[in-house]
């Protein structure tokens, strides 16, 4: 009988920690992946005022391609920490009043011990504790390094941009002169393999993402069809080699290789050919976790601007080509938090397109599609009833001047609303633009073409007369409205 109890007590204690196992391994799998700096200002006696402000942590944050900062709080005895999402190795500065930083490397799920000193209000004499200490050493006095050499050539940097048949001589005159200091540099520190592959590694992604830069600008001038591999002079640079550095140099550099891939495909390409397209791009170019960043910044900025014609097209194949947990993870949390918002399942993948299934609904549409053609069509939803639609009518005479120039067309849908009101109201608020008085049948008709369910409401049509935006940003919203519609007409 003892015996008994004895088992069954290991049996109970068995499932308690399998359970509690599978509770850790879950709990794992959907936290976001970080790294960690904890850091000691080691003076702080001698600094008359102990009240530091201004400590602020930078770094890049590779989901949506943004510089990001954090405010670091320093206590009375100079201690502070900070944590940051780390899906690979990353280069952070740790910034003091825009004065001075340190540069250093995190690593996911690892934490990085800093010591330093304020000396004359600048950030100085650091010290590393723990992982990756040498290579951190390395890495801060070469920024410094760099920061100084770089400082010295911006006209060199600028003649590049200029001068794009001379780009290769001047940068790689330029990575000379950096590499000489750095030579020096890297003896006086004897910096082991590890450090000098770091530092060789972001020197050459500035120097040829100064010759991409170039290069780009010299395309746009003389438009010319690229080959699919059209990176292909940038091999050596290990961009389709895993344990590439995940610098900022590298990073932008993958992003310049991303707007020379752009050059290659037509503006009129269907958005799932055009998904398509951007994914075999980056396979044929760059490595695995380079081709999941560029498509998690892709997807976003669709999710930012809400394009659902983009998004039905990229998300299926987004969540089936990116591999790295964390950066799913983060476009599945902007997903869920539009997605009930939308009118459409945006998990299924958007058919090409047999005939103009969006605009053949209504004849109103085919007739504004017809008569701006090659123009991009700003549509308001409006009643003569509804304050907030009136409000926003001196917001659209000003987006209208300063939209001018552009091929932009203004469309007003009235609804709701006797005729008598609304011809008096769009004299008397001098509405420029085509305007109709929809009957129940139309309003109802096109209402749901564009998803509305409340005035005001606006929308966006492309060139071609396709919906971009069925819930566009109001008048009042004038800056970003106008980078949506530049995005059209680029």
């Amino acid at each position: 009988m003892g015996i008994k109890m004895i088992l069954n007590h290991c049996k109970r204690f068995a499932v308690v920690v399998i359970l509690l196992l599978s509770f850790a391994s879950s709990y794992a799998a959907t936290t976001p992946i970080k790294a960690k700096i904890q850091g000691k200002i080691t003076n702080m006696e001698s600094l008359s005022n102990r009240n530091i402000s201004g400590m602020e942590l930078w770094y890049k944050d590779l989901a949506t391609n943004r510089e990001e900062k954090i405010k670091v709080h320093v206590n009375y005895s100079g201690d502070f920490s900070a944590e940051i999402p780390a899906e690979f190795p990353i280069n952070v500065e740790l910034k003091y009043n825009w004065t001075s930083s340190i540069m250093f490397v995190l690593e996911p799920r690892q934490t990085i011990i800093v010591r330093c000193e304020i000396n004359q209000g600048r950030l100085s004499n650091p010290n590393f504790f723990g992982p990756l200490k040498k290579l951190n050493r390395v890495v801060a006095a070469y920024s410094n390094e760099r920061i100084g050499l770089i400082g010295q050539s911006y006209a060199d940097l600028a003649m590049i941009l200029q001068q794009p048949e001379k780009a290769k001589k001047i940068s790689y005159e330029l990575y000379e002169r950096i590499s000489e200091g750095v030579d020096n540099l890297l003896i006086e520190m004897e910096a082991d393999a590890e450090s000098t592959q770091w530092v060789r590694q972001d020197m050459q992604y500035e120097l040829y993402r100064n010759l991409l830069r170039a290069e780009l600008d010299n395309v746009r001038k003389s438009p010319t069809d690229l080959p699919d591999n059209c990176c292909r002079f940038l091999d050596s640079l290990f961009l389709n080699f895993d344990p590439a550095i995940m610098s900022n140099s590298y990073v932008d550099l993958i992003n310049e290789v991303r707007n020379f891939m752009y050059l290659n495909i037509s503006k009129a390409m269907h958005p799932t050919e055009l998904a398509m397209k951007e994914i075999t791009f980056y396979e044929m170019n760059l490595s695995k976790k380079a081709k999941d960043i560029l498509l998690t910044n892709t997807i976003m900025q669709h999710l930012q601007s809400r394009n659902e014609l983009l998004l039905q097209s990229y998300l299926p194949l987004y969540f089936k080509e990116v591999k790295t947990y964390g950066l799913k993870q983060r476009a599945q949390a902007s997903y869920d938090k539009i997605k009930d918002y939308m009118p459409i399942d945006l998990t299924k993948p958007t058919p090409l397109p047999e005939t103009d299934r969006l605009i053949a609904d209504s004849k109103i549409l085919e007739e504004i599609r017809a008569k701006h053609k090659g123009k991009i069509v700003y549509i308001d939803f409006w009643a003569t009833w509804c304050k907030p639609c009136v409000r926003q009518f001196e917001h659209s005479r000003r987006l209208k001047q300063e939209m001018q120039y552009k091929d932009v067309a203004f469309v007003y849908f009235c609804a709701m609303s006797k005729e008598d009101a609304w011809q008096k109201m769009v004299k008397e608020h001098d509405l420029a633009g085509d305007h109709y008085l929809l009957n129940d049948e139309e309003y109802a008709s096109l209402s749901k073409i564009f998803a509305q369910r409340g005035f005001p409401h606006y929308s966006l049509l492309d060139a071609n007369g396709i919906i971009a935006y069925r819930n566009a940003k109001r008048p009042s919203e004038m800056g970003e409205l106008m980078m949506d519609m530049q995005s059209l007409l680029e």
